[in-house]
């Protein structure tokens, strides 16, 4: 693909507050079309690197560029084509629920009343409730709400179903994915999640990182094919195509490889390697 079909580009990212460097030399491309899960541990650089891709946080070195644009100067007519669900959802705390969705239909030409008044009634939501008395799942609902109701070309979501109970959490995964009249809603997705079961179901992509960098970046096909994982008593010599080598409580060592790579090929070969899915590959990898 042409960098002009990418929803999201970062090249060589990297980000440093004081002496901690957050991200470093971070460097992926999102196709159109593409629902890609970024996973990691607490302190990975999930976050960080949502805000980056937003503009939200400004890089040390290195380009992001969103639907094509440098994301340091989104248009204004790029910005009404994103969706972004926070962690912590940012809402009018002093409004009702009808109150925010009549707010943001007057900015979004693209607002449809009939899908907004779909998904309230989905995520069981009183429209009539003050913002500052919902609870922490409530206001989660209704932060996807107002980020899809409008139909952007791309999503953002950090953590959006963190506060949800499984039913909730299951009707949202489904209206990434369904269609609203004649409008699928929406074309590319970026979600970072803790939850991996759900991630499973619904993903194109994985990009995995650790202390700020990514560790793989590739398609579920891809990772289903070339990476796999296998035990040896000892640390492994360290070669292109070792992904990452961590010790088991037993003192075994579990190395994972990409066997995309020549040298890759060969340790699967002499080991007797065996293919992960995202939970064990994420576990492997953060060993």
């Amino acid at each position: 693909m042409t960098p002009q079909q990418m929803a999201v580009q970062a090249r060589d990212l990297s980000l440093r507050y004081a002496e901690k460097e957050s991200l470093r030399s971070v460097s992926f491309a999102v196709p159109q079309g593409a629902v890609v899960g970024i996973v990691g541990r607490n302190g990975a650089g999930k976050t960080t690197l949502l805000q980056c891709l937003l503009g939200l946080a400004q890089p040390s070195s290195g380009v992001a560029f969103i639907l094509a644009e440098p994301a340091r100067a989104l248009s204004d007519a790029t910005k009404s084509r994103l969706g972004y669900v926070a962690q912590t959802p940012d809402l009018f705390e002093w409004l009702t629920v009808r109150q925010q969705l009549e707010l943001y239909e007057a900015l979004y030409p693209t607002w449809s009343s009939a899908y907004a008044d779909s998904l309230v009634k989905r995520f069981e939501l009183k429209v009539k409730a003050r913002t500052r008395n919902l609870s922490v799942g409530e206001r989660q609902r209704l932060a996807i709400v107002l980020a899809l109701a409008y139909r952007p070309d791309l999503l953002i979501l950090d953590e959006p179903v963190a506060s949800l109970d499984p039913m909730s959490r299951r009707d949202f995964l489904c209206t990434l994915f369904e269609d609203d009249e004649d409008h699928l809603v929406p074309r590319t997705v970026l979600l970072s999640s803790h939850l991996l079961e759900d991630l499973e179901r619904v993903v194109t992509h994985v990009l995995f990182m650790r202390d700020g960098e990514v560790q793989l970046y590739a398609s579920v096909e891809e990772i289903e094919a070339n990476v796999r994982v296998f035990q040896a008593g000892e640390r492994v010599e360290q070669a292109i195509g070792i992904l990452h080598q961590g010790r088991t409580p037993d003192g075994q060592w579990h190395v994972v490889i990409d066997m995309r790579t020549d040298a890759g090929a060969q340790l699967a070969r002499l080991n007797a390697a065996k293919a992960l899915g995202i939970s064990e590959l994420f576990m492997a990898l953060n060993r």
